[in-house]
């Protein structure tokens, strides 16, 4: 195994106790110490510290019981440090409203073990796990697939195997209960140490499924089994969401593919326990470390469903419902995906592909697939390269109906993806472990323009003074582009256009006077500014206004009627004097009233249109430049 691993001393195949039992497993201890936390006692819940025990009853703000947890730690190599973990989780589920039972070597025993858990919602055991198959025959469950605990009160070793069988007999947990089986040797389909990673999937399948089907059949709904630590807060996630079993196996809160402290979901796959009729299993081998993540039972239950069942013992029948083990029919109906659109269009056609551009300009930044569901499910995106290399994988649980999936154009490490063609493929798969038929699309990343900011957003260059005489359009390139500029006018007539060559990676500028391909001042009015990058990949652009003029006459209504009061702004382009006039001109009636300076270049004024005549509202600003030029500008209305 790799060197971040260790397990309990004795020469391979044995353990210190019994040569029947395995090496309990966990992560380096730099992780988890990270994340430990000292026992709290809350209101909500009371610890008792190495012996069974229940607290008094509490209830939840709905008026139902809280739900009830009991950790134990069994005896092995690791006691100190499978404690310190167990207390981390001890205090989560205090903190979230649970009561909190701790059974702790060395007084960890079979008879207070069956005290604790009765009716108990949340089950945690860590310490030795002994499962088949394994070298350790012939297959039994007296003392498999269960507890590694303490013989005696104060005594540790031999190691006392309670297997399912015992569980079967003598223990019976809260309906929908919650079992996480943490740092054991074949609850998750791995082996013990010195065996190495286990791949082979049959083999890891049926250690999971056996490890699981004891707590199953004493009440259990969910039974995760992790070999490492996990980075998500089960007991909160529990408490406080809705989420299903399978969403919460699925969580990348951790760093997955550095620590396995998450879902990986490279090579995950499911099967159907052939243990307990009703329950379905989810793996999640890592690429190099083999299976350490499982979790068996109904996938489908919600968190709600667990907090419901507090306070009631479940059924002694093997099946989620209380019946009979065929009593819940499995689900074997595949949810049916179709993409119905990206980025406000329709699905590419075959060779053809949706374009975005990552650049962060506010435009067109992701790509947003559109899609319907026949049923809740899961939907694995991956996004592959040219050369068919995975880039990003990432799952999103999607409802029932029409919804979307975004892409950011970034690689499973954050960082945006070269320029080019990519491959986006989406799986659905529901709760059930069923998988549907993947869709796939095409898309191009273009990323070449990064950004374009113009130092301003209005010019007055006709007037030929040095106040408001041009516009600096900057624009930054990520690699070698051809560059085209164009200037357009408010009937997206093309009125300069420059550049045109190709320029290396960084910042370049090109600088607008206001005057057109012949030389000629352009007349006041709106216009756009285009900046266009080209490479192989494909053409990008980004497009700022421009004003041309002296002012710019803003209202607050579009639709002006006869007798509206209206409040009209002014934004000068160069630096005035002092305040400039309006003059107001409607059929029958012409009038000018002041401005205020509401802060630098900006003014505003209110009117009240006269009633009379429909026709046109003109409004004209007069003022005075720093310089002592004098600026004028008019807009016409329509009057209603």
């Amino acid at each position: 195994m790799p060197a971040a691993h260790h397990g309990a001393q004795g020469a391979p195949g044995t353990t210190p106790d019994a040569p029947e039992a395995g090496a309990s497993l966990r992560p380096a201890h730099g992780l988890s110490l990270r994340r430990r936390l000292a026992s709290v006692v809350t209101a909500a819940a009371v610890v008792i510290s190495g012996q069974a025990g229940l607290s008094a009853t509490a209830v939840l703000a709905d008026g139902n019981p809280a739900p009830r947890a009991v950790i134990i730690v069994g005896p092995s190599g690791m006691d100190r440090s499978n404690k310190e973990d167990a207390n981390r989780i001890a205090s989560q589920a205090a903190d979230a409203g649970m009561r909190v039972t701790k059974v702790y070597t060395p007084n960890a025993t079979w008879d207070r073990v069956v005290d604790a858990t009765r009716g108990a919602s949340l089950v945690v055991y860590m310490g030795h796990g002994n499962g088949w198959p394994s070298p350790h025959g012939p297959f039994q469950e007296n003392t498999k697939d269960g507890f590694g605990l303490n013989p005696r009160p104060g005594v540790r070793s031999p190691t006392d195997y309670q297997g399912a069988d015992k569980l079967r007999k003598r223990i019976r947990l809260a309906q929908n209960a919650v079992v996480l089986l943490v740092h054991l040797c074949y609850a998750a389909g791995n082996g013990e140490e010195y065996m190495g990673p286990e791949r082979n999937r049959d083999t890891a399948t049926k250690r999971v499924d056996n490890y699981a089907s004891g707590f199953l059949d004493i009440g259990a709904r969910a039974v995760f089994a992790f070999g490492m630590d996990q980075d998500l807060d089960m007991p909160r996630a529990l408490m406080n969401t809705d989420r299903s079993m399978d969403d919460l196996f699925q969580d990348r809160s951790g760093q997955a593919m550095a620590r396995y402290d998450g879902f990986v979901g490279k090579d995950d796959y499911y099967r159907d326990s052939k243990r307990v009729g009703w329950a379905r299993i989810h793996m999640d081998p890592h690429p190099s470390k083999g299976h350490y993540r499982a979790v068996t039972g109904d996938l489908g239950m919600t968190a709600s469903e667990f907090r419901a069942g507090a306070g009631t013992l479940a059924p002694k029948a093997g099946s989620p419902a209380g019946g009979s083990k065929k009593s819940k029919k499995q689900d074997r109906t595949a949810p049916k995906l179709k993409l119905t659109g990206a980025n406000g269009s329709g699905i590419a056609t075959s060779g053809s592909a949706v374009r975005f551009t990552p650049n962060g300009d506010g435009s067109r930044d992701t790509l947003r697939i559109r899609r319907s569901l026949t049923e809740r499910a899961r939907i694995r995106v991956q996004v592959r390269d040219r050369r068919d290399r995975l880039v990003r994988t990432f799952t999103r649980t999607a409802g029932q109906g029409t919804g979307t999936i975004t892409w950011d154009g970034r690689n499973d490490r954050g960082k945006v993806v070269p320029e080019g063609r990519y491959t986006v493929r989406l799986t659905p798969r529901d709760t059930a472990g069923n998988k549907g038929t993947p869709r796939t699309l095409s898309a191009v990343v273009l990323t070449s323009l990064k950004r374009v900011t113009p130092n301003r957003r209005a010019i007055d260059a006709s007037d030929r003074d040095k106040l408001g005489e041009s516009v600096r359009v900057a624009f930054t390139l990520s690699q070698k582009a051809k560059v085209r500029i164009q200037v357009r006018d408010s009937k997206d007539r093309v009125v300069r256009t420059a550049l045109g060559g190709s320029f290396k990676a960084g910042r370049h500028a090109w600088r607008w006077d206001g005057k057109d391909s012949k030389g000629r001042f352009v007349a006041d009015g709106a216009y756009r500014v285009t900046v266009r990058s080209t490479t192989s990949a494909g053409s990008m652009s980004q497009t700022h206004p421009i004003h041309v003029g002296a002012f710019r006459i803003l209202t607050s209504e579009k639709q002006v009627k006869r007798g509206q009061r209206l409040r009209v702004t002014i934004v000068s382009t160069e630096p005035l004097r002092g305040a400039p006039t309006l003059t107001v001109r409607q059929p029958g009636s012409v009038r000018t009233v002041a401005t205020k300076k509401v802060e630098a270049g900006r003014f505003t004024t209110r009117i009240r249109v006269k009633e009379g005549k429909a026709g046109t509202l003109r409004l004209k600003v007069k003022g005075t430049d720093r310089a002592g030029g004098k600026q004028v500008q008019a807009r016409d209305l329509r009057l209603r």
